[in-house]
């Protein structure tokens, strides 16, 4: 049987988008063709058209769902059942790594995405999306600890240092940066958690650091 004419809509925008994805990584989004995406995606121009007005409309698209996937694996990474004997500094050292590794996989995709937002200043709200999400899932594993950020206004705090370590991270999957090689990402992913976990003031810091 044939699927559904919905279901064979939906499976092939997803074949759609992920070709394009893989060729934005792969060639830089404006080296990618519609006939390149729609190759790799066993489809066909017209469905491409039915579905995009353009290639900026795709990026839109892939824009919503790269947000989408960011938030559902920030808050599964976060949640606290999967950290239970860790660390809050060893959390936070395995998440910097963690997302430099993704951004460096998704670089050109991101670059993309980024020259997109500086021009549509309304799509921008997507950064805010992921920033407010990553904050509140961080607060609740300190939290979850028996932990407290101490600080003035905590959400705030949380807020300032993720939109901080998401810059930092960015700029280290750029082309030409010193912090290439594991060894390197590890050790700044380490003075970020330090940094980090000194700006919040947690308290019984150093226990944390203590049982690292």
């Amino acid at each position: 049987m044939r699927p559904p004419l919905q279901q064979r809509s939906q499976q092939t925008m997803e074949r759609l988008l992920l070709s394009a994805e893989t060729l934005i990584n792969d060639v830089g989004f404006e080296k990618a063709t519609v006939s390149g995406i729609v190759k790799g995606a066993k489809s066909s121009v017209g469905a491409f058209y039915t579905r995009f007005e353009d290639k900026d409309a795709l990026l839109r698209c892939l824009l919503a769902r790269f947000v989408s996937e960011a938030m559902a694996t920030i808050e599964h990474v976060a949640s606290p059942e999967l950290w239970r004997d860790t660390s809050i500094r060893e959390f936070m050292i395995r998440l910097f790594q963690f997302s430099m590794r993704e951004l460096e996989k998704r670089r050109k995709l991101l670059l993309a995405i980024a020259q997109l937002t500086s021009e549509e200043p309304t799509l921008a709200e997507f950064r805010e999306k992921i920033t407010e999400c990553c904050a509140r899932e961080i607060l609740g594993l300190i939290e979850s600890k028996g932990a407290v950020v101490t600080c003035a206004d905590p959400v705030r705090a949380l807020q300032v240092v993720t939109w901080m370590s998401m810059s930092v991270a960015e700029a280290s999957a750029a082309v030409g940066s010193p912090y290439c090689g594991e060894e390197k990402r590890t050790q700044l992913a380490e003075d970020l958690s330090d940094m980090v976990l000194a700006y919040l003031a947690i308290s019984e810091t150093g226990r944390e650091r203590k049982s690292a």
